[in-house]
């Protein structure tokens, strides 16, 4: 068995620093065996293995395993008219640097996590703005690996907030979870779980043209036009990038009422 022990970064003082000076806040000590985890109180064992965990939690090692996925989405044959090299060259260059930058982490830095963000939103506006603007495959091809490794550290993150239990999303699971509504005016669920973004596009998508997209909570509101579908790995990337953030904050809350503000994650690797 391998173990992990999840813990939160001592920071100093309470003055809030610039984006450009958070760094990982969360720390995953990575072991063979369940020794250097001993002294945890809280202890949650994962019900299934991650391959990102398999890799130790090396974002460059787990994004060269999954060189082999292929793009899925519907590209139009006019893919081949690229406008705005300059924001695709930074694109290309900020994930190269994403990559590098990560090769001895555990954990995501949330700093070149925005940075990356950045250029990201920066190609997706000029998209917007320009409809016959088209993105090079080798780049949807990393976007789309880069989507997936990011997804599967979610799901990691997710297991930690839910004692260890690996949640196994599919399509029509989070369909189903997006369609459930509350209160006497059925309302859309204010309080959704994390569920892989890639699945929550193929269900606003389906929306799109319904009344039930304006009853949809703020996060999904924000989409005033989507790209057409052979950029969606683009949408997901950045996204799955900020429900990280999002999972990272929730562990940090968690830790601060755990004894010794210490987690051991137990694997069966």
């Amino acid at each position: 068995m391998n173990s992990i022990l999840v813990k939160a970064v001592l920071t100093v003082g309470k003055k809030a620093l610039p984006i450009a000076l958070k760094s990982a806040k969360l720390v995953f000590d990575m072991a063979n065996d369940l020794r250097h985890t001993e002294k945890a109180k809280k202890k949650v064992r994962l019900s299934k293995n991650l391959t990102v965990v398999e890799n130790d939690l090396s974002v460059p090692k787990n994004y060269f395993e999954k060189q082999f996925l292929k793009i899925s989405q519907d590209i139009s044959d006019d893919l081949s008219v690229i406008k705005g090299q300059n924001e695709i060259l930074f694109l290309s260059n900020s994930i190269e640097y994403f990559l590098k930058a990560h090769q001895n982490r555990t954990g995501l830095d949330q700093a070149i996590s925005y940075s990356l963000q950045y250029d990201i939103t920066a190609v997706i506006n000029h998209i917007r703005d320009n409809p016959k603007l088209r993105f090079p495959g080798y780049m949807l091809h990393q976007c789309t690996v880069l989507a997936a490794t990011i997804q599967e550290y979610n799901m990691f993150y997710d297991s930690i907030l839910n004692d260890g239990h690996v949640k196994e999303w599919t399509e029509r699971s989070v369909a189903e979870e997006m369609d459930r509504t509350f209160g006497p005016h059925n309302e859309g669920n204010p309080i959704l779980p994390y569920m892989p973004y890639e699945y929550q596009l193929k269900w606003i998508r389906s929306n799109e043209s319904s009344d039930w997209w304006e009853k949809l909570p703020i996060p999904f509101t924000s989409h005033n036009k989507l790209l057409d579908t052979a950029h969606d790995s683009l949408v997901i990337l950045s996204k799955e990038l900020i429900a990280n953030e999002a999972l990272e904050h929730r562990i940090l809350e968690k830790l601060a009422h755990v004894p010794d503000h210490k987690i051991a994650i137990i694997t069966n690797g």
